[in-house]
């Protein structure tokens, strides 16, 4: 079972549908399998869990078209604005990966992205809003520094003031690219200071060393594997 049929073979079954959809998005389910009065839940279903663009991807791959063109018009409608904003969103991710290069931070691409490039099949297929990175706490002005220099600018928005949070339960700083389009979370560790307090501590070497090149990135970024995040958020210390 690859990754992407396991991550999806996984979800719970809170509809009597989500068991047929996640068989039809892996390919372990035959479209033609599926009865005509199953399609229109199904295909809400897959706009509903932001899966409208991959399910229209295996419909593809298996060759196979129903007769009605206007039933797959949201599947469509999905994969364009996808397709368009993961343009964006890659675009901005080199231009922060550039700036990192730079100054030589090393930076990890956590949560939306990581999952988009270890498991679906092609990163655009994955909807995401934002882009997550991490980079040494250590590290962290001069990893702002460059971020503004490269043309982002801090958030309006305040994610920690807005939810009340105090102020050492910060773990990331909002910025948002030149388009406004787009924004990136500069991630500096991953808990708050007293939950890291009560937990295990680990160097970080061995937090990098659970991380994944990009493929065919030649910026030299890093992803750190969704698999490792639940594992990593209990015992790494940034």
């Amino acid at each position: 079972m690859n990754k992407l049929s396991h991550f999806m073979l996984s979800l719970p079954a809170d509809s009597p549908f989500i068991r047929t959809l996640a068989g039809l998005v892996v390919g372990q389910l035959p479209p033609a399998s599926i009865p005509e009065a199953q399609w229109e839940e199904l295909i809400s279903l897959a706009m509903d869990h932001g899966l409208g663009g991959m399910l229209l991807w295996s419909l593809r791959k298996a060759g196979w078209a129903g007769s009605d063109e206007t039933r797959w018009q949201p599947l469509v409608d999905s994969a364009r604005r996808n397709g368009r904003h993961s343009l964006l969103l890659e675009k901005t991710r080199r231009r922060a990966a550039a700036a990192f290069d730079q100054v030589e931070i090393p930076a990890i691409w956590l949560k939306g992205i990581a999952l988009a490039h270890t498991h679906y099949p092609e990163p655009h297929l994955r909807p995401m809003v934002d882009l997550d990175v991490l980079v040494h706490s250590s590290k962290l002005a001069i990893a702002r520094e460059a971020l503004l220099k490269s043309g982002f600018r801090p958030a309006e928005t305040d994610f920690f003031e807005l939810s009340g949070f105090t102020k050492q339960a910060r773990h990331h700083e909002d910025f948002v690219d030149s388009t406004g389009h787009v924004t990136l979370e500069l991630h500096f560790r991953l808990l708050a200071p007293a939950i890291h307090d009560r937990l295990e501590e680990r160097p970080l070497d061995w937090f990098w060393s659970q991380t994944e090149d990009i493929a065919g990135d030649v910026l030299g970024s890093s992803i750190f594997p969704v698999g490792r995040h639940i594992l990593a958020a209990g015992i790494a210390t940034i």
